[in-house]
């Protein structure tokens, strides 16, 4: 209705336009107009956008008000760099984060969707995933099969299937890889546990998981997304609490990718389970430097190269 009423205080700015603010400001107020139905507002700091939401075509109801909090925008500090950093993880910013947060975000799927058609190695790579994501779509389904008391195939197996149709789905939009990877992960959720007297097993069950959960969101149900979360915490998180999560003391590739997968699935779902997602980013955070020492001095591996590779991946 074009009336506003500033609460008292320092530091606000009326923003009725288009405008570069460069003296500091505590509040921003935006008056919204009838005439700026359909239009986008957007915050861009230091070149970088941080925010956008359109405004709905039909306006917003005259006297209603809009909070947007954003902090820690000022202050912050550069990350430490040193061999042994200090300070705590920033939940805060995860939480705030949309989906997909694990590996990519949402510019780098439209920049990969680029590469892929401009770049011939990349190309080659994505031609090869998408061949295999047919491939899977005529496979059976996985059941739980142990091996030696180790259910390490099943679950690499998942992992291969539910990373490659998810990719596929985002860069194709193709429905039959979102459908089959959806009834991979239910599948897994079904298991009555993922063999945590082995928990490589855990370990990389829970990455799978946790890269559909979060790569494919927005198109999953509520009620999958639900089960699937259900299926991290039960068979994977709240176990990593228990005696038979042995690998925190380990100084092998165990300890990398046990908490390498275990972190994925919590960082998926943080927003929903925030304790329990800093219970196992906290706890991880204190025992990775035990598998670091394996590099030492010199950066070779004493399990050879193979490993170096498995263990390595999951450390980044």
């Amino acid at each position: 209705n074009g009336a506003l009423t500033l609460s008292s205080g320092s530091n606000t700015t009326v923003v009725e336009g288009p405008e570069v603010i460069s003296t500091p400001a505590t509040t921003l107020y935006v008056p919204v107009t009838p005439g700026h139905a359909g239009k986008t507002l957007a915050i861009v700091l230091n070149g970088e956008e941080i925010f956008k939401k359109a405004v709905p075509a039909a306006g917003l109801p005259a006297g209603s008000q809009a909070v947007i909090a954003i902090d820690g925008l000022a202050g912050e500090s550069a990350d430490d760099t040193s061999a042994t950093p200090t300070g705590t993880f920033d939940y805060a910013k995860l939480e705030a984060a949309a989906h997909p947060r694990l590996l990519i975000n949402a510019d780098d799927l439209k920049t990969l969707k680029t590469t892929v058609q401009t770049n011939a190695v990349a190309k080659q790579f994505h031609e090869t995933i998408l061949a295999r994501c047919e491939e899977i779509l005529g496979e059976g389904d996985l059941s739980k099969a142990l091996v030696y008391n180790r259910l390490t195939a099943v679950s690499e197996k998942a992992l291969e299937r539910i990373l490659f149709l998810s990719y596929g789905y985002r860069m194709t939009g193709n429905v039959a890889y979102l459908q089959r990877a959806e009834q991979e992960m239910l599948a897994a959720c079904e298991f009555s546990d993922w063999n945590p007297s082995h928990f490589l097993d855990v370990g990389e069950m829970a990455f799978g998981l946790a890269i559909g959960y979060d790569w494919l969101y927005a198109s999953l149900s509520e009620q999958s997304r639900a089960t699937i979360r259900k299926g991290m915490i039960d068979k994977a998180l709240n176990v990593a609490q228990t005696k038979q999560a042995k690998f925190y003391r380990s100084k092998t590739n165990w300890n990398q990718v046990c908490n390498g997968g275990l972190v994925c699935a919590a960082l998926a779902i943080a927003e929903d389970e925030p304790e329990l997602a800093k219970v196992i980013v906290d706890k991880a955070l204190g025992s990775i430097n035990l598998a670091l020492q394996n590099y030492a001095p010199d950066g070779a591996y004493p399990e050879g190269f193979q490993y170096w590779t498995y263990g390595t991946s999951y450390q980044v």
